[in-house]
């Protein structure tokens, strides 16, 4: 799948630069590559295909040619290290409210993963280097989004059952509907990194705690180092941190863990 002979232009318009690849290893190891050989803010890494797409704690995610949308974008904000994960919430709104333009009931599950009803249309992996003053020196946001169906099926195995943005569309022969959907996630980026300088975290939070509504009131699986525990959930705290109550009634702030959904009926 090639990409449109404008869509570096477009891109282009916006302040980015594209590289676009038919196949990579990883489209986040490339780019963090190019930004600690001092490529500057803006790089777009996109590929039709990845032979060793990664999602979180080294997971691999499923990279078929012409099927998705893979893209990692360069950012070097002026942020302390400790503020890296108001990206991976700011990421995750962005990647949501493009993805609402062309299907409806897309939601984020906590803390980085996109879902359409109970299926996992995507993740986002944020990675950073830091600066020896602490600031963040760049980061690399990782977008693996799965549009159209493989002709040949899901591998047997994955920890959640896949969805597609288009279910009933065949793979194109053209890229059109990914590049639209870049440019619109792109614009959706830039957008809300200019909330976040100016008018700071407050509002960013809101839309992410609008985007992860469907998680209220649901009771999960989370992992945590005593292992996994039953909780529900209550919301999101000013810190990005998941806020529970366990099945002794007590409340608990998770900064990370990896959440297991339970069955609808359990909202």
């Amino acid at each position: 799948m090639t990409a449109g002979a404008d869509l570096g232009q477009r891109l282009g318009a916006l302040g980015f630069r594209l590289v676009h690849l038919s196949e990579v290893g990883s489209t986040n190891e490339l780019a963090s590559e190019l930004a600690g050989e001092g490529a500057p803010a803006g790089l777009v890494v996109l590929a039709d295909s990845q032979t060793a797409g990664r999602g979180r704690q080294g997971r691999s995610w499923v990279s078929t040619s012409r099927c998705g949308l893979f893209v990692s974008f360069l950012r070097r904000p002026d942020l302390p290290a400790q503020d890296a994960w108001l990206w991976t919430l700011l990421a995750g709104v962005a990647l949501q409210s493009a993805v609402a333009e062309v299907t409806e009931g897309s939601w984020l599950k906590w803390p980085n993963d996109l879902f359409l009803a109970e299926r996992k249309l995507g993740g986002i992996l944020c990675e950073l280097q830091v600066a020896p003053n602490h600031q963040i020196d760049s980061l690399v946001v990782g977008v693996g989004l799965n549009l159209f169906s493989p002709p040949s099926g899901w591998p047997e195995g994955l920890r959640n059952p896949a969805g597609v943005v288009w279910p009933e569309t065949p793979v194109p022969k053209d890229c059109v509907a990914r590049d639209n959907l870049l440019v619109r996630l792109a614009q959706g980026l830039l957008l809300l990194e200019v909330d976040l300088t100016g008018t700071g975290r407050e509002a960013l939070l809101m839309r992410y705690r609008a985007a992860m509504a469907p998680m209220l009131g649901r009771r999960i699986g989370i992992e945590v180092p005593e292992g996994e525990i039953d909780v529900m959930v209550e919301g999101v705290s000013d810190k990005g941190a998941l806020q529970v109550v366990d099945g002794e009634g007590q409340r608990r702030s998770l900064l990370a863990g990896d959440v297991h959904l339970h069955a609808q009926g359990a909202i």
